[in-house]
């Protein structure tokens, strides 16, 4: 279907292989070829010409995410790993975690209930009415202090 032929260019030391299609094997049964035949042989040429590169240079390195379905893959290198047997804990063990999980949280709420408990020490039902009553003799006198104020200034 194709053909190569070598080239020698300017300057000599270069060597340059000149590849073509030979249109003249290609058995045409009209004057123009149509437009789908042409195309088919460029693919096909395209395809020859990618397979010699590959061969020379070996596979082009893909960057990026992988594809979905190799395409030049062995059915052994395709083939699906089995799923590692799934990991079961026994009635003991799991046992064990929830004994070991309400020991946490009871100590974690005996800590939260000791901080409430001095907390409600702190603030007596005796400290807070002596707080209360000797606010409200400051605030008496306060406004004793006030009225006396006004009283003056309306006899002034």
């Amino acid at each position: 279907m194709g053909g190569c032929r070598s080239v020698f260019v300017n300057p000599p030391s270069r060597f340059v292989a000149i590849s073509y299609i030979d249109l003249s094997r290609t058995v045409i049964n009209s004057k123009q070829m149509q437009t789908e035949q042409i195309i088919a042989l460029l693919i096909a040429e395209r395809d020859r010409l990618s397979r010699a590169i590959e061969a020379l240079q070996g596979p082009a390195r893909r960057r990026g995410r992988p594809p979905a379905r190799p395409t030049n893959a062995s059915p052994a290198a395709t083939a699906v790993k089995a799923a590692p047997k799934k990991r079961r804990i026994s009635a003991a063990g799991r046992r064990a975690i929830a004994e070991a999980a309400k020991r946490r949280w009871a100590a974690i709420k005996a800590k939260e209930a000791e901080r409430n408990k001095v907390a409600v020490e702190a603030a007596s039902p005796s400290e807070d009415e002596q707080f209360k009553k000797r606010m409200s003799e400051v605030m008496k006198a306060s406004w004793a202090k006030r009225k006396r104020a006004a009283a003056k200034k309306k006899a002034a």
